[in-house]
């Protein structure tokens, strides 16, 4: 959103960009040599360098059951991101700096703030209205752009950001508490291996196909990919859900 409107507003966007971040980065880096140490210090810290990805027994069917939806998200994220505002300048024929940062601000805005409402949710029931969250935005961001309505495509992508926090975040809560304290961060690496190669390869494939097939066509079955995969999670979800009622224990005391 700050570039967009730096564009919009102003002749030194990258400057201003650039400094921003920049002055953020640093920030961050302050806060983090004065924050206090969460845990004891051992010895071994280029190794754990080292990358690692671990699925342990105990975790595999919660995340095999969210991995899809997890995709489409991220697979929805890079649309936001990476092609919504080649989509404001070709589809709807606005050279707006401040519409196109919008177009990529208001998803992962969205997200970030059902992640922290939804915190406290059951993680299953987060998990669900995320997937149809996700369902909905995808329906309505291709919608927006099938009939020229930027408005539409926003909104699609706002309740795509609601997909998001709350998945995601359930996703989490389902997944980490399976897992032995030492075991979480090859948990950690799988479930971001997975996030930011559904991320970053599938609209680097959009954008390539896009020249030959067209904008609007190449959207249309980008959304439809990420649309099959919520419903495959959704499958799992309820199938999950079952299965654990029927596991429940009996006032009797019997499962």
């Amino acid at each position: 959103m700050l570039a967009g409107l730096a564009i919009q507003l102003t002749t030194t966007a990258n400057a201003i960009v650039f400094i921003v971040l920049t002055i953020i980065t640093i920030l961050g880096i302050v806060v983090i040599a004065l924050s206090p140490e969460s845990v004891t210090r051992v010895p071994g810290a280029l190794r754990s360098l080292v990358p690692r990805v671990a699925i342990p027994p105990a975790t595999r069917r919660e995340f095999t059951a969210a991995m899809p939806v997890i995709a489409a998200v991220w697979m929805l994220s890079g649309l936001s991101g990476g092609i919504a505002p080649s989509l404001v300048r070709s589809v709807f024929l606005l050279n707006s700096g401040l519409l196109n940062g919008l177009s990529g601000f208001i998803a992962p805005a969205t997200s970030a703030v059902i992640g922290v409402m939804f915190a406290r949710l059951d993680p299953r029931r987060s998990m669900t209205i995320g997937i149809y969250a996700s369902i909905v935005g995808a329906i309505g961001t291709i919608g927006g752009v099938s009939a020229g309505s930027l408005a539409i495509m926003i909104i699609g992508q706002a309740v795509a950001g609601v997909g998001f926090g709350a998945s995601f975040t359930a996703s989490l809560r389902l997944i980490f508490p399976l897992a032995e304290a030492h075991q979480r961060a090859g948990v950690v690496a799988g479930i971001y291996l997975v996030s930011y190669l559904t991320f970053g390869v599938p609209v680097v494939i959009a954008g390539q196909l896009a020249g030959p097939f067209g904008l609007v066509p190449t959207v249309f079955w980008y959304s439809t990919v990420t649309v099959l995969l919520a419903l495959v999670s959704l499958r799992a979800q309820l199938k999950l859900g079952r299965q654990m009622s029927s596991a429940s224990p009996t006032p009797g005391g019997r499962a």
